[in-house]
């Protein structure tokens, strides 16, 4: 566990300014399926969560805002997350032993609820990506154009997201 603990920091020191590692979706809502490397070329905004965590719950109006705030700068948003055998924040009592089929069925009702309007899927992988060096949630990568993580930051840390976000931006 230790080990995993610290690979994981080291990774997430290491990620950043390295090529984004590739990322396979099984499930798609407010989305067609895609492939991550189609987004190639674009400036990628993924927001790491589940839905059980009420940080990323709390992180949810932010991201609504830098939405609206950069949705006219070409930026793709994606929220990620991974199948967690329960389900909370879609507006009823707490579910836990559930289906991987009942979670998704779900879904839709919990991204309505948390006023989500950006793809959401469901990788290959866990929600805490350590590929991404993701130790906590809810974590935000920027990615650039050129498939370079710019940043790796907790959802909460809107300064620095958007700085790093302006900073991409502006590059051609």
């Amino acid at each position: 566990l230790m080990a995993d603990i610290l690979k994981t920091n080291v990774t997430a020191r290491h990620i950043v300014g390295s090529t984004a590692p590739e990322l396979q979706f099984t499930h798609y809502f407010n989305s067609k399926p895609f492939k991550f490397e189609n987004l190639k070329g674009k400036v990628i905004v993924i927001e790491f969560f589940t839905n059980w965590c009420g940080g990323c719950m709390a992180a949810w109006p932010k991201m609504i805002q830098l939405k609206k705030d950069y949705e006219d700068k070409g930026i793709v948003l994606l929220g990620v997350t991974a199948f967690q055998g329960l389900m909370v924040g879609h507006g009823d009592k707490p579910q836990s032993g559930i289906s991987k089929e009942e979670e998704l069925k779900l879904m839709p009702k919990f991204i309505e609820n948390q006023k989500i309007t950006w793809p959401v899927v469901f990788s290959t992988r866990k929600a805490a990506d350590s590929e991404y060096g993701v130790d906590g949630i809810p974590t935000i990568v920027v990615i650039d154009r050129k498939g370079i993580v710019r940043v790796l930051e907790s959802a909460h840390n809107q300064k620095k997201i958007r700085e790093v976000l302006d900073q991409v931006i502006a590059e051609e």
